[in-house]
């Protein structure tokens, strides 16, 4: 396990109140940080665990799956669309808030002392915890586990590498990331005729099962490769 964790802020899950939002839930799976919480970022490795702050609450679960620092615009970002250089990808737990139990802000303030809490976290803002950060490793573990419980989420196995790197392996494929109980796919063109995604349930699927399935895969349509 990581020996950090951290809490971001999204402000909120609305697009219509946030349209920065729009990266995070289309393909690209994307987030970023202004130059003021570098430190943090610099801690975000694949694999660490962050809890999304919106909306008065942590709704979301995700894994790092990578980071990168980037000066190119992204136009959804309209307060700043160079503003936000240190960006990571996510690898989401639950894939919307709908139906979400949050851990709201005075919870987080009188449960587990979190004083940012009591502004709303302000800002897009970082929050570590653990090896530099501002509140022990410890504290965060127990708000993930809770978490994870109220909404019967249950976390991205480790395992679930050994079913990438065998799909590069057999398949040639170009590109797979884990999103919820799915992976997007590239597929080359020597199995289809162009670039095209698809995504492919692999919950309870064994590497073979997987590896079959993607050779009979169905594509489901063909979508922007931005950020990949």
């Amino acid at each position: 396990m990581s020996n950090v964790g951290a809490i971001i802020n999204v402000k909120s899950f609305n697009l219509n109140k946030q349209p920065h939002i729009k990266t995070l839930f289309d393909e690209r799976r994307l987030w970023g940080f202004s130059e003021e919480y570098r430190d943090e970022w610099m801690h975000l490795e694949e694999g660490v665990r962050v809890l999304l702050y919106g909306d008065g609450g942590i709704r979301m679960a995700a894994r790092i799956e990578s980071k990168r620092e980037s000066y190119e615009p992204i136009k959804e970002w309209v307060k700043n669309p160079r503003g936000y250089p240190l960006q990571v990808t996510l690898e989401l737990l639950n894939e919307n808030v709908d139906a979400v139990k949050p851990i709201d802000g005075m919870e987080l303030i009188e449960k587990y002392g979190i004083r940012e809490a009591r502004t709303g976290f302000q800002g897009f803002s970082l929050v570590l915890f653990g090896e530099g950060g501002k509140y022990p490793l410890d504290t965060f573990n127990k708000i993930w586990e809770e978490f994870l419980r109220r909404n019967d989420l249950k976390d991205i196995p480790k395992q679930k590498e050994g079913i990438r790197s065998m799909v590069l392996i057999n398949l040639g494929i170009r590109k797979i990331s884990r999103t919820g109980g799915s992976y997007l796919v590239s597929l080359p063109k020597d199995i289809m005729k162009n670039w095209e995604y698809a995504a492919v349930t692999v919950e309870k699927m064994s590497d073979d099962e997987l590896i079959l399935k993607l050779k009979r895969i169905k594509v489901e349509g063909k979508l922007d490769s931005t950020g990949y």
